[in-house]
């Protein structure tokens, strides 16, 4: 029996600098340490950081992480009375230009859960938030190099997040959010970093009805160690 199983279960978020209002995270598996045996190691092919992950991989990854969206998206859609929805997939750090194709496969399980949950409702807005300006990859060290798409070398620089960050950072595709219920999308939510938070504020100023976070993952607690 599996000691990491998909299970809905909610978060509270509560206001602060980042998020002027209560909303709710919605998650189905925990996120481990990265050694961990249950951790769900298809989040970290779908990064795919240092872009050398295998397309077998990457494919594998890809229809996990959509498979468990196509699965669940109808339920947190039931349980927050959403009769229809934008389903839309947190940008990555970096700016979207710097990233190669096999590096944008979150993304892409994105739309194809929405087109899959079109009968349902859903509409594919995966891509309506696009980040221009790079920022801090908060899961890296500091100073961590990367390939870029055009294939020079990129170093872990950039600002932390910040209350307003995704606003100035980001290109916001207005049409697709304004008036709408919107289903963000993030591989993990870790409490305490708040760029899920920040981005949910700035789909509100962009004319957001409702905003519901639903991540693939929620980093559990450490455990004690004797």
């Amino acid at each position: 029996m599996m000691s990491n199983p998909e299970k809905l279960r909610l978060r509270e978020l509560w206001p602060g600098s980042f998020l002027k209002r209560n909303s709710v995270c919605f998650y189905v598996l925990d996120y481990l340490r990265f050694d961990d045996p249950d951790n769900p190691q298809f989040i970290l092919d779908l990064k795919n950081t240092f872009d050398n992950e295998s397309l077998e991989t990457l494919n594998a990854a890809k229809e996990t992480a959509r498979d468990i969206l196509v699965r669940w998206a109808p339920e947190v859609m039931r349980r927050m009375n959403m009769r229809a929805c934008t389903m839309v997939c947190i940008p990555r750090a970096k700016a979207f230009d710097t990233y190669t194709d096999t590096q944008m496969y979150l993304l892409k399980a994105v739309s194809e859960a929405a087109q899959a949950l079109a009968d349902r409702g859903v509409t594919d807005g995966a891509g309506a938030v696009r980040r221009v300006v790079s920022t801090r990859t908060t899961h890296l060290p500091d100073r961590t190099e990367r390939v870029t798409a055009g294939g020079g070398r990129e170093v872990n620089t950039g600002d932390k997040p910040y209350p307003g960050i995704t606003n100035r950072t980001c290109e916001i595709d207005a049409g697709l959010i304004r008036g709408r219920d919107i289903l963000l999308v993030d591989d993990i939510y870790t409490g305490g970093v708040y760029i899920d938070e920040d981005c949910i504020q700035a789909l509100y100023d962009a004319g957001a009805a409702r905003v519901i976070l639903f991540t693939l993952s929620c980093t559990a607690p450490r455990k004690e160690t004797t």
